[in-house]
């Protein structure tokens, strides 16, 4: 299949209904033709509810995006259905390309997105340059506890999201990048923090520690991927509940056919939150956390 075969396909497959879609990328993806005609498609340009995006389908990222629009799209629509301010800044920490800045911009009056990947870093600022109604202001610096530089970790072997702060990642050489602690833009966050997004690949806690004067003055909805055992040696859950104590732990959940509340389910079928409760999973693609006047009122209890 050729690469100009592969880009019609992937345009295609946009237009479908979700659940259509699903259903023929299972068997695409199960061939694994779809991905290696993309991924000798480089640099590529596509249009997607209005947005003009940019990727490199050579990235596992950028290929999830051309088949989908947005990658994460239940996740999106829970945040999308509980958590959007028009009044409100959105932080995407760890914006990569800027899916989550891109799909969920049109909800809060600003948005800024922290990348210290170059690399990534070049199509994030591409994607707000060519979407100026979407207010995205791309900053390229990781946060974290402190302000300065440290090492930077990137995945050059076909997984930018993978890249991190934490440990070495296949295919690509150490560099240095700029670190800050988000507290220091706290003036730029005007009027107020309404939600942040955090994928950092086992940085969190820190950028959170980063960002303690923006917390205690916004209260802001915080949601985060989550890798457990990565975690667990940073001290887990009990770490993230003594940094945000009047916050409820809330995860994606599907109602069974039993009408049980359970987290263990297909991506598109998390159309729910629910208190996180053991035993835990590996990974969690988000954890919300909310505040605890908001909470109640979100959760759905098995």
């Amino acid at each position: 299949m050729s690469g100009r075969t592969g880009l019609a396909i992937a345009r295609s497959l946009r237009a479908l209904s979700p659940a259509v879609r699903r259903s023929l990328l299972r068997r695409l993806d199960r061939l694994a033709f779809l991905d290696r005609s993309l991924a000798a498609c480089g640099q590529t340009t596509y249009t997607h509810a209005g947005r003009r995006i940019t990727v490199d389908a050579g990235d596992r990222v950028g290929r999830e995006m051309l088949k989908n629009g947005f990658t994460e799209q239940p996740f999106v629509a829970l945040v999308r259905r509980h958590f959007t301010d028009v009044e409100g800044c959105f932080l995407d920490i760890g914006a990569n390309l800027g899916n989550y800045a891109l799909a969920l911009a049109p909800h809060y009056r600003q948005t800024y997105a922290f990348e210290p990947n170059p690399v990534s870093f070049r199509l994030l600022q591409q994607n707000a340059h060519d979407n100026p109604s979407l207010g995205i202001e791309p900053i390229r610096m990781g946060l974290s506890a402190h302000t300065g530089t440290a090492a930077f970790y990137p995945n050059n072997a076909g997984n930018s999201g993978a890249s991190g702060l934490e440990k070495k990642r296949p295919g690509g050489e150490r560099i240095e990048v700029e670190i800050a602690r988000g507290d220091d833009f706290l003036p730029r966050f005007a009027p107020f923090v309404a939600a942040i997004k955090i994928d950092v690949e086992g940085h969190e806690l820190d950028v959170l520690r980063g960002l303690e004067r923006t917390l205690e003055r916004d209260r802001p909805v915080i949601f985060m991927e989550w890798l457990t055992d990565t975690m667990r040696t940073k001290g887990g859950f009990d770490a993230l509940r003594a940094l945000l104590p009047d916050y409820a732990l809330l995860v994606p959940a599907a109602r069974g056919q039993n009408g049980r509340i359970k987290t263990a389910a297909p991506k598109h079928r998390l159309t729910l939150l629910t208190p996180l409760a053991e035993p835990h999973r590996s990974k969690y693609n988000l954890v919300f956390c909310v505040p605890r006047e908001r909470a109640d009122a979100i959760a759905t209890h098995g």
